[in-house]
């Protein structure tokens, strides 16, 4: 998993469930506990790279940086 992956680095990650609009949810979750990165992933199809509307908005939207992989 990318939590034990990015242990080995010496990085710390959270994890978490909400209930809401998805890119609100996210949001604040990062807001609340003061994320320095989001890692999304997004839809691959062959090889170009879609984004899902969540990862959109969150893009979008959000104050921090966000990373996204396919």
């Amino acid at each position: 998993m990318v939590a034990e992956t990015a242990a080995e680095f010496d990085l710390t990650t959270e994890r978490g469930i909400r209930q809401g609009t998805p890119y609100e949810a996210i949001l604040d979750y990062v807001e609340e506990r003061d994320i320095d990165l989001v890692a999304m992933g997004t839809h691959g199809r062959t090889s170009e790279v879609h984004l899902g509307s969540t990862t959109e908005r969150v893009i979008r939207t959000a104050e921090q940086p966000t990373l996204t992989v396919r």
